[in-house]
């Protein structure tokens, strides 16, 4: 009978129904985003809008990051170009 020891167990890998791909062992990399994330306070201070037209307009809500299952956030170029889309250009005459 084998012994198992820590240098020979292999932990259990779940695969949720999708069968087993090999990928070849290499590192997948994601470039990392500078673009900070903003809380909702800094949002209505942005838009001037009240927390209930944020979560209301379907396109600025569209845009938040679920960080937890009670915390959001959204990026903030997302909410600068949302303001831009909204704004309406002025004439500099």
């Amino acid at each position: 009978m084998e012994t198992k020891t820590a240098s020979n167990v292999r932990p259990a890998q779940f695969t949720h129904g999708a069968a087993p791909q090999s990928h070849g062992g290499g590192v997948t990399v994601t470039p990392a985003r500078t673009d900070p994330l903003i809380r909702l306070s800094r949002v209505i201070e942005m838009t001037s809008l009240s927390k209930s037209s944020i979560y209301a307009d379907k396109a600025l809500a569209a845009k938040r990051v679920r960080l937890s299952s009670r915390l959001v956030a959204w990026r903030e170029s997302d909410v600068l170009g949302w303001i831009s889309e909204r704004s309406p250009v002025v004439d500099a005459k």
